[in-house]
């Protein structure tokens, strides 16, 4: 087996390889070219010189340095190969590396992440299982998320899906630009939203919905598509209509979708698992916990033990949180 770290691969080649052996769509050619132009690959071939396993990656600032990042954990037609891979990937020159999961990656791979001296710091979503019949998840949500679904309807918010429509994309766009300004975090760059038309949407791996009322679209949310998985991306809601609920019933509308498109979980996308009440993010969880789902707690990986140590602060000591908000702001 022959394993080496190289600039492109045959976007065909690599995509069937990934389905072939593990599909995720956080390692595909269209997702690391979403990311960054310049992502790079790792790719382990068998004597045939067969794609077996493999990993892309894409540089990050962070803080005082650079950092080597991977979206999911490697594919492979084995744990042994798995392994390998990631034990290529800490090998980069650069001094913190770090692996980005899912709860639906480690339950799998987490052998492979101790195996090769990667240290875990945990993380959390929300997960909502699409098998139960729609009254059970009805059922589950939150007595009051269900008035607020239901008032919505009332008001007449209507959802659709408007992936196709390029002005639909630029209104979500204004959205979430208003949104972002409560927010204390920093906001993602808007080239980022026509990177997902350039390079997600034409390959099925991302959707746009948006709540409208009075002919206006008020809320709306990116979702993306990893094989039985439907993933609640990028959120949003007009700050001035918020009283129309509207970002409720376009979450329990997407629940409606994934059963309907026979997704078996859909996943809300993080849960602070250190926020406290009267936080941003604590509000945040609670609306992602009302809609019935489970809190999954999982971990990302890295192979610097000052990253892990950081993170634990991070997380812990809320002013490092937007301290570190403050200083990203100030350099974007």
């Amino acid at each position: 087996m022959n394993i080496e770290v190289v600039d492109s691969v045959d976007e065909v080649e690599w995509n069937n390889a990934l389905k072939k052996y593990n599909f995720s769509m956080l390692q595909s050619h269209e997702f690391s070219k979403f990311v960054s132009d310049s992502s790079k690959y790792i790719v382990a071939r068998d004597n045939s010189g067969e794609i077996v396993g493999g990993l892309t990656y894409h540089i990050v600032n962070f803080i005082f340095t650079n950092v080597a990042q991977t979206h999911a954990p490697p594919f492979g037609i084995n744990d042994e190969i798995k392994t390998q891979v990631l034990k290529e990937f800490k090998k980069l020159h650069y001094k913190i590396k770090i692996v980005n999961t899912s709860f639906f990656d480690e339950k799998e791979n987490i052998k492979i992440f101790t195996d090769s001296g990667f240290l875990p710091t945990e993380k959390g979503t929300v997960v909502v299982d699409l098998k139960r019949d729609l009254d059970q998840l009805w059922k589950n949500i939150d007595k009051k998320r269900r008035y607020d679904i239901k008032q919505s309807e009332k008001l007449g918010v209507k959802i659709s899906e408007q992936t196709a429509n390029p002005l639909a994309w630029k209104d979500f766009c204004k959205i979430y630009f208003n949104a972002s300004k409560e927010w204390n975090g920093v906001p993602l760059e808007e080239s980022y939203f026509s990177q997902f038309q350039k390079y997600l949407v034409p390959s099925g791996l991302a959707k746009l919905f948006l709540a409208e009322y009075n002919n206006q679209f008020v809320s709306g949310a990116i979702v993306t598509i990893s094989g039985n998985i439907l993933t609640f991306l990028i959120n949003a809601t007009d700050p001035s209509m918020k009283n129309t609920k509207a970002n409720s019933l376009l979450v329990w509308e997407l629940i409606k979708y994934g059963k309907c498109e026979n997704f078996t979980y859909f996943d809300l996308c993080g849960y602070d698992l250190h926020a406290k009440k009267g936080e941003k993010q604590f509000s945040i969880s609670m609306f992602k916990a009302s809609f019935g789902g489970v809190i999954k707690r999982y971990n990302k990986f890295s192979s610097s033990k000052l990253f892990i140590i950081l993170r634990k602060f991070y997380n812990k000591l809320r002013i490092i949180n937007k301290l570190y908000s403050f200083f990203k702001k100030s350099r974007v």
